[in-house]
């Protein structure tokens, strides 16, 4: 039988193109960074980390949230200049996606494309909303900084990395959020894509 502990760590290796995945989004996006705000023009992991918790029951959330914030640490790369910042950052990035997922497990219908869709527009709009006003606020205060353009550069970034990946992911998977047979193949695929669209732009071309 399988210990009770192990039911709450997903499968190893499919975690594993899932965070491989999340990591190479963040790389890409940190291409795009605003050097004066310190925030991505588009944040990619927003939406793979919304997919990863629709695809995932809610009793791996826990690993995933976590895995997830040491990522988004890493990818900041941190300093003492930017070390509050970079915290900050970590932490509240993935809360929206996380809500986001539970909205539409709880209250979409399985099953029903549109219902979803609907769901996940509204939720995606109204949380990423929240979450670029809370960000905004935080940020503001300890830059002194210029709220509305640290808002609208956050909510840009939040709403279209969840637009774009969120879509592109849950494409490979079924509409009643279980994984297909295809879906190892499919995230190397979106693996080797990211990997080469991110070294493209680390090299210039």
């Amino acid at each position: 039988m399988k210990p009770a502990a192990m039911s709450f760590i997903p499968n190893i290796p499919i975690l594993g193109i899932w965070l491989l995945v999340y990591y190479l989004s963040g790389i890409i996006s940190v291409q795009f960074d605003n050097p004066e705000l310190h925030v991505a023009l588009i944040w990619f992991p927003a939406g793979v980390a919304t997919a990863a918790f629709l695809h995932y029951s809610m009793r791996h959330w826990p690993v995933l949230l976590l895995t997830f914030i040491i990522i988004d640490f890493s990818v900041s790369h941190p300093s003492s200049e930017h070390l509050f910042f970079n915290i900050v950052f970590a932490v509240v990035s993935l809360p929206s996606s996380l809500a986001i997922a539970w909205i539409i497990k709880r209250f979409a219908r399985p099953g029903d494309d549109i219902n979803i869709i609907f769901y996940w527009f509204i939720t995606t709009s109204l949380v990423s909303l929240i979450d670029s006003l809370c960000f905004a606020l935080v940020f503001a205060f300890e830059t002194q900084k210029a709220f509305g353009q640290i808002f609208w550069a956050w909510f840009i970034a939040d709403i279209s990395g969840n637009f774009f990946s969120t879509t592109v992911i849950m494409g490979f998977i079924n509409n009643r959020l279980r994984p297909t047979p295809l879906l190892t193949r499919h995230l190397l695929l979106g693996v080797i894509y990211l990997g080469v669209y991110g070294a493209i732009h680390y090299v210039g071309f």
